[in-house]
């Protein structure tokens, strides 16, 4: 059961962030080219503040993520600092190369009646429909991640899109990329990222 805190506060708002670290790792690593280091890697507390921002209530912020085995250095930590900064984190151990957290996030997206989902995903394949069905019950639904890999979750009606670079502090620096969202009518030059 989720805490009347977590859930949002007295006012009756039942919000909700859900990260998909697995796949935001996959696509951050896709872009930089190889795995991104922890310093590159998104900052939660730049993500709660943006989800928070001016609400009155706190959303409970949730993490699911795989976790190699043996674990790697450095994990534990990570999910520790997530858990005292108020996190709920899922952690699933990686024993074969299909297993994954997809069918926990829609568990936990479908456990309660939210208000406000959001979801810093890519995965369209595990998301679209769970999330149009909250946006057909009436709850405010938001994606968040690279839009240029995001396949067709930015393009889904009654779904807001939020495109990483909006979200301050998110990233320290992020990676060379092609976006075409505000491609000029006479076109423009996609420049080499090196030679």
């Amino acid at each position: 059961m989720v805490s009347d805190e977590l859930a949002g506060g007295g006012d009756g708002a039942r919000r909700l962030l859900v990260v998909d670290a697995p796949n935001v790792d996959r696509v951050h690593a896709g872009l930089l080219g190889r795995p991104p280091l922890r310093t590159e890697r998104f900052d939660p507390e730049a993500l709660t503040a943006w989800m928070d921002g001016a609400s009155k209530s706190r959303a409970e912020r949730t993490l699911f993520t795989n976790v190699r085995q043996p674990v790697p250095a450095g994990v534990e930590g990570w999910i520790r600092h997530l858990v005292d900064a108020g996190w709920k984190v899922f952690a699933k151990p990686k024993l074969r190369p299909g297993d994954d957290i997809d069918d926990e996030m829609v568990a936990h997206l479908t456990s309660a009646e939210w208000t406000q989902v959001t979801v810093f995903s890519h995965d369209s394949a595990c998301f679209v429909d769970p999330l149009m069905a909250l946006a057909a019950s009436g709850c405010v639904v938001t994606v968040l991640g690279f839009r240029e890999c995001a396949g067709n979750l930015p393009h889904l009606d009654g779904i807001d899109y939020v495109d990483v670079a909006s979200v301050p502090g998110l990233y320290q620096s992020l990676p060379p990329r092609v976006r075409l969202v505000d491609l000029r009518p006479q076109g423009s030059w996609v420049e080499p990222v090196a030679n």
